[in-house]
């Protein structure tokens, strides 16, 4: 995959919005890289990093920054000193997985800072499903398309070839990079490209429109049918739910957007609990707590 014999790391950055499948994307993508020294970031918009967790292995560094976005003001510091850290290491190639809320327009600024690295490419994960209604209420949407090299159609699958072409010719009026489908983040081999003239500006991240971001946790294991019905009751009331749950069934991976639930078997993890993303505006507390009464009596605790 690493397109030229440097020893300058080459850095690719993994964008779209919550939910959109960035994490599946990349695993597919590492798949690709057997046999580079590879480094990889995740950032996490929630207080608790879950998908360092879900990437995590021996035959590459992961590091994690939770709790905001790194081109954001209050976290790209500790963006910059992660790079430098992984830099000491020699690797050939980094993936920088972003969070969902993140506006990436500013990295080519942040990457000098770090070192001597090559930003190689982005791609930018849309969700088939669920870009149309989101880009009107999110701009930050189209910050991420405009920023990227490669834009990934995903979960076709999941919508009609009438919907995927809408999507397209949405982000066609956006930019003329190369787009591409994918069900599951797997896509066909993606062919060599052009260097593309990037939107390159300020962030519009910043914490005064942060959404919001609980953490729910439990003692115990819950039924993990339950689980999936509160889940799906709490899911037209928030952005993104995901995290580690004990059931009587063993450890599962919760995965919630606006439109779906998924709740599949999971290895063994040292940490349990669901990470929250809501709609600045959206009073959630109130409607979370009434809704986990009605399917739990345990005590949920909220942080």
């Amino acid at each position: 995959m690493k397109s030229n014999d440097s020893s300058i790391p080459e850095l690719v950055l993994v964008t779209g919005f919550l939910g959109s499948g960035k994490t599946t994307f990349l695993k597919n993508l590492l798949n690709e890289s057997v046999g580079l020294r590879t480094g990889i970031i995740v950032n996490d918009f929630g207080s608790v990093a879950i998908d360092s967790r879900v990437l995590r292995s021996d035959a590459y560094y992961v590091d994690e920054i939770a709790g905001g976005s790194i081109f954001c003001v209050c976290k790209e510091g500790e963006f910059i000193q992660a790079l430098r850290s992984m830099l000491v290491s020699s690797p050939e190639m980094i993936f920088v997985e972003t969070s969902g809320m993140s506006d990436p327009s500013n990295i080519e600024r942040l990457l000098p800072l770090a070192g001597n690295v090559s930003y190689s490419r982005s791609y930018c994960i849309v969700d088939a499903g669920n870009y149309i209604a989101l880009k009107e209420v999110f701009p930050v949407l189209e910050r991420q398309i405009v920023s990227s090299d490669i834009v990934i159609i995903n979960k076709v699958d999941l919508v009609t070839d009438k919907d995927t072409e809408r999507v397209r010719q949405e982000i066609i009026r956006l930019t003329e990079v190369p787009i591409y489908e994918a069900a599951h983040g797997v896509t066909l081999p993606i062919a060599e490209h052009k260097k593309c003239s990037r939107y390159s500006g300020v962030s519009s991240d910043s914490i005064s429109n942060r959404p919001k971001s609980l953490v729910l946790n439990w003692e115990g294991e819950v039924d993990r049918e339950k689980l999936r019905g509160f889940l799906e009751e709490m899911k037209s009331h928030i952005l993104r739910i995901k995290g580690f749950c004990r059931t009587e069934k063993g450890i599962v991976l919760v995965s919630v957007t606006t439109s779906s639930v998924e709740v599949e078997p999971a290895v063994s993890n040292d940490i349990t609990g669901l990470s929250l993303i809501a709609r600045r505006e959206t009073p959630i507390i109130k409607t979370l707590k009434n809704c986990w009464k009605a399917f739990f009596d345990k005590e949920l605790r909220i942080s």
